[in-house]
């Protein structure tokens, strides 16, 4: 029987062909990571966002049900009272702040009837810890501290100016490096928060 050669013999890819391959990917990798990297940023800034907001209504709520003034304040090293430096992106607490000082105090505190002098609860301690990402407030006298009043409105005492609306809203501005990401503002006539995302090359919503 006459036996015929296999016509298709399998060969594999030449060093040429394995170095532009190479090269290809290496090219479109390159490509890539810097829209991953900026996928990945988004992601911690809307993380932070949203639990900032989450935290600032919840500490409006606390004050009208608690009756007592409330205070959010950048996190100390130990989660036991307010720092003197950085922002909210090294954390933050929740007091009720019965005299509104903006400070924990170890008594002072008057929730009834055998619970008279009391220290000041701590209601929340939170460490996001998010690097690279700084958050400023147009509060320049108190910019580490957030107080709500009973009746839902942002406190005027050591927290910021009550003006109109509009003209002296508090606003947390979230930057990654130097760029403005996000803006959450509070009315400071109704104390309501509302966040929104900073348009590319503006300091604006």
């Amino acid at each position: 029987m006459k036996q015929y050669a296999n016509q298709y013999t399998q060969r594999g890819l030449t060093m040429i062909e394995l170095l532009v391959t190479v090269s290809i990917v290496a090219i479109l990798a390159t490509m890539a990571t810097p829209s991953l990297r900026e996928m990945m940023e988004n992601s911690r800034l809307t993380a932070l966002n949203n639990q900032l907001v989450s935290t600032i209504n919840y500490v409006r709520g606390e004050s009208i049900k608690r009756s007592f003034p409330v205070t959010m304040c950048v996190r100390d090293g130990t989660g036991a009272g307010c720092a003197n430096s950085g922002g909210f992106e090294n954390g933050w607490i929740v007091f009720v702040d019965c005299n509104g000082n903006n400070t924990v105090d170890a008594t002072g505190c008057n929730y009834g009837p055998g619970n008279t002098n009391a220290a000041e609860e701590i209601l929340l301690d939170t460490t996001p810890n998010f690097n690279g990402i700084t958050i400023t407030s147009n509060n320049v006298s108190h910019p580490r501290t957030l107080t709500y009043k009973p009746n839902g409105k942002v406190s005027n005492a050591g927290t910021l100016t009550i003006g109109t609306e509009g003209a002296d809203e508090l606003e947390l501005d979230f930057k990654l490096g130097s760029t403005p990401r996000y803006k959450i503002v509070i009315a400071p006539l109704t104390g309501r928060v509302r966040s929104c995302r900073i348009k590319p090359g503006t300091s604006a919503c």
